[in-house]
């Protein structure tokens, strides 16, 4: 019969541990935000905001993706031009 100390034991759950978590995929960071709004979107309901939302989606884009936000507004858009790895997400008024 093998007998092991405690620290031999601490030692290999150690190393067991770290083998198990190289195997593992890290998690995924936060995606980043862009807000319409720092890129001209008005959401007054009258000013086209299709121009700002295309930058917004561009950006986004060029950073190899993120989350297009849309804070409360009434925004008036033509067609846009949507990218990969590129989510929009709308928040809604209190």
């Amino acid at each position: 019969m093998i007998v092991f100390s405690p620290m031999e034991i601490v030692h290999f759950i150690t190393v067991l541990c770290l083998a198990v978590s190289a195997w593992t995929p890290c998690a995924a960071a936060a995606p980043a935000t862009f807000n319409i709004r720092n890129y001209g979107a008005l959401g007054n309901g009258t000013a086209m905001d299709t121009e700002a939302i295309q930058k917004t989606i561009d950006a986004a884009a060029k950073a190899g993706g993120g989350l297009v936000l849309l804070p409360p507004g009434k925004y008036l858009s033509g067609s846009l031009n949507l990218k990969s790895h590129v989510t929009r997400m709308a928040r809604n008024t209190a």
